[in-house]
This record gives structure tokens, sequence and C-alpha cells, in this order.
């Protein structure tokens, strides 16, 4: 199971795919502005998503600027409360 999301300002769109092919039908939520909150959501989501299936690998695009090495996001215009974040560890 492979996971893709677009976390945005006003929505994230997640969704699964087994073969890398083709995916699922996307989730589409509202994006807290709480980084804590949004975390739990798209965990809480991927989770939903996964079921029971092993996850091999995430990718995400984030309204942000990101480090050097993609894992923390370093500031978000649309997402304040986003910046200075360890995201890649985080999920």
């Amino acid at each position: 199971m492979f996971i893709t999301a677009d976390i945005g300002g006003t929505k994230m769109r997640i969704a699964g795919s087994d073969d890398r092919l083709s995916f699922e039908a996307p989730t589409i939520l509202e994006t807290p502005q709480s980084y804590d909150e949004g975390v739990k959501l798209f965990l809480d989501t991927v989770q939903s998503i996964a079921g029971d299936r092993m996850i091999s690998g995430i990718a995400v695009g984030l309204p942000a600027v990101l480090s050097h090495d993609k894992r923390m996001i370093v500031k978000s215009e649309h997402l304040a409360d986003w910046g200075d974040r360890e995201f890649a560890a985080d999920i």
C-alpha cells in the first residue's frame, strides 16, 4: 500500500494505491489550521485508508518551504501553525 497526499491551505486529499499505477478515490477533508490536529487527522485517515494493508511509502505535497532534506516544514504562508515542525518524523 502506497499513500499519496496533497495537504493544502484549506483541503487535504489523501489516497491509497496497491500498485502505484492507479489510486483509490481520495478522501477529501478540511485542513486544520492547528498542526497537531492536522497531523492527527492525517494519520487517522491514512490508517483508515490502509486498513490491514502494510504501508510501504508515503508521498506528501505541502504548501510550505521545506528544509534541504525535505523532512522539516520551515515555513507555511497558508498554515502558520505548521511552520518549524518535524513533519517527516511526526508522520
